[in-house]
């Protein structure tokens, strides 16, 4: 076999032996070529990044959305925490407290609920 030295195989086998008993790189770890162009890109996007956006979106809208699309989390969670106590509290009637109510539905994006006020009719026989 041409190439490589003696010590650089098994001599039974033949095989290249491993360089370390880690197997590899460790889990997220990045080699110098990858390090060097991700250093580059974040530059190049410094310093066209926002021109590069702009005449997309204005060139090519759809190809834009596609980049925002991709960039979003698949599935998006969120909480929201509102305190109405302290306005309920200060309410001095039932309107001023409904106000805090749409208010705080208004800002979570909430609908106000139908609310049927006519009552259900019924067909009922009654016996005399």
């Amino acid at each position: 076999m041409t190439g490589g030295t003696p010590s650089d195989r098994d001599e039974k086998s033949g095989r290249f032996l491993t360089g370390n008993n880690g197997g590899g790189r460790r889990k997220g770890s990045r080699n110098k070529l990858s390090e060097d162009f991700l250093a580059d890109l974040h530059d190049a996007w410094q310093k066209n990044g926002p021109t590069a956006l702009a005449k997309c979106a204005a060139g090519d809208p759809t190809a834009f959305c596609k980049i925002v699309a991709n960039i979003l989390p698949a599935k998006f969670e969120s909480t929201m925490s509102i305190s109405l106590s302290a306005d309920f509290e200060a309410a001095r009637d039932f309107a001023e407290a409904w106000r805090v109510v749409k208010l705080a539905r208004q800002t979570i994006g909430a609908e106000i609920p139908v609310i049927d006020l006519e009552p259900e009719r019924r067909d009922c026989e009654f016996d005399d």
